[in-house]
């Protein structure tokens, strides 16, 4: 592409300036920026380097008025110090670029109110997005305001009134995981239930976790339940709570991983042996519990499928333009690992 070119920076290159240096018409030009499957190789070769030689960048607003789409997806999540919301991101990442978009995420930190929560969704609408996933427990007043807004939205967290919800099937890996310890000998199982009674979450584990006793015929008890967070640090206090107030217990479910792992510490500091004298298991399946000393049992939540589902869901609505509201639920798989014990063999051999 021998020509000369001068490049007024005052004056950006436009899309017309383009055709005209790569010996096209204006449409072939839109044709090659939106990734139009028929068009030679050669003409998408010479577009993109004139494109380069005048540092043309196509106006995305301008785009998204004429074709009504941003091809950018907003996600709203909890803070991705836990890895599980980082595994989320990560998978509908990949899936939005599979399908040519980009994503953008918003963090909605612990505690945030409702004023702020629409601050940042409104920071999201105004980025035009084609579609909203919402990964985070969100003020009632937020899902009011949602319902008013045109765009697709679906829930991978806690259900939204009026929206599809895209989730893993937490009562039933709940029921497997306390099952598995039921199984094991153990009757006294502590529970630390996570954000109960403010998170669907958690009352879906608790439910798992109360119907499970039940079917084994073992009384449900209100005091082997301690509700203190997501966090390390609610287990490690969690436990402390257990031991301070005497409760006994010889397995604890955690509400998840980190939950687990904060749990297993205060256990430790105690000289309490992990399972010789307690046994644990946790929930997410997120990369930590491989490397707790013993290593964790957990039940694994499929996040990655659920992400990609969630894309792809919002992607034929934004599509169709049809909101039809959907409940997909995955199912989750119990990991054994070295924190439970057999309680009776440790029982018959004391």
């Amino acid at each position: 592409m021998k020509k000369n070119i001068i490049i007024d920076s005052d004056n950006p290159a436009s899309q017309v300036d383009v055709a005209k240096l790569a010996g096209v018409s204006d449409m072939t030009v839109h044709r090659v920026l939106s990734n139009h499957p028929y068009v030679r190789e050669s003409t998408r070769r010479k577009v993109l380097e004139a494109c380069s030689a005048l540092n043309y960048r196509p106006n995305l607003l301008a785009s998204s008025l004429r074709t009504k789409k941003s091809y950018a997806l907003g996600l709203i999540v909890a803070p991705l110090k836990v890895t599980y919301f980082a595994r989320l991101v990560d998978s509908v990442e990949v899936a939005a670029s599979d399908f040519s978009y980009h994503t953008i995420v918003v963090q909605l930190q612990k505690g945030s109110s409702a004023k702020k929560q629409k601050e940042e969704l409104e920071f999201l609408l105004q980025r035009q997005i084609d579609g909203l996933i919402v990964a985070t427990v969100v003020d009632p007043e937020v899902s009011e305001y949602l319902l008013s807004e045109s765009i697709p939205v679906i829930s991978t967290e806690d259900p939204i009134k009026g929206f599809s919800w895209i989730g893993s099937a937490d009562l039933q890996g709940a029921y497997e995981a306390v099952s598995h310890l039921i199984r094991l000998g153990h009757k006294k199982i502590a529970h630390l239930a996570g954000n109960y009674p403010l998170s669907y979450t958690s009352k879906q584990r608790l439910e798992g976790y109360k119907h499970a006793l039940t079917d084994a015929g073992i009384d449900f008890s209100q005091e082997l339940i301690v509700h203190e967070g997501w966090t390390q640090e609610d287990g490690y206090s969690g436990v402390l709570k257990l031991l301070d107030n005497g409760i006994k217990f010889s397995a604890i479910f955690a509400a998840n991983d980190y939950v687990a792992v904060g749990a297993m510490l205060a256990l430790y500091e105690k000289g309490i042996k992990i399972p010789d004298d307690v046994s644990i298991i946790g929930f997410a399946g997120d990369s930590l519990g491989q490397w707790s000393i013993p290593p964790l049992s957990t039940v694994y939540q499929p996040i990655e499928e659920v992400g990609r589902e969630a894309v792809e869901l919002i992607l034929k609505q934004c599509n169709s333009g049809r909101k039809k509201q959907v409940k997909i639920s995955y199912p989750t798989k119990l990991i054994l690992r070295s924190s439970c014990a057999n309680l009776r063999f440790h029982i018959e051999n004391a």
